[in-house]
């Protein structure tokens, strides 16, 4: 009995995915839109203007799990980091 317990608990570890780092995309209002994996460059816990200044990708802030770990709202920017206003 304790080795299907110990086997049970072995597959239970070894299925689980591994952390990765992900890039959480947020729109111009601060709202969540996606995730896929973080480009070179961007550090866990930054957040960063993304090439677009609107629309899905207009910041990315980088975390260390998976989708489900992004926050739906996108945490305060720096006042450095906040886009030029025209």
């Amino acid at each position: 009995m304790k080795s299907l317990a110990l086997g049970l608990a072995l597959a239970a570890f070894t299925a689980a995915p591994a952390l990765a780092d992900i890039t959480c995309w947020y729109n111009e209002k601060g709202d969540y839109t996606g995730a896929d994996s973080a480009p070179p460059g961007y550090d866990v816990g930054k957040v960063v203007k993304g090439d677009q200044p609107t629309g899905d990708y207009a910041f990315g802030y980088t975390v260390a799990g998976g989708p489900d770990t992004c926050p739906k709202k996108l945490p305060p920017i720096p006042p450095t980091d906040k886009p030029k206003s025209n």
